[in-house]
């Protein structure tokens, strides 16, 4: 599948990859135990 997408919808997907790609690394780091999140607001530390 060939999909053409426009220069500004690139750096729209750039956006939302590199969003869910950090999101996912903290997610991983918190089931490992290295990162704390609290709540509200989706506070996170070491």
């Amino acid at each position: 599948m060939d999909i053409k997408l426009f220069d500004s919808e690139l750096k729209v997907m750039d956006v939302l990859w590199r969003r869910n790609t950090t999101y996912t690394l903290i997610k991983r780091c918190i089931k490992k135990g290295a990162i704390e999140r609290s709540e509200p607001n989706f506070m996170c530390m070491p």
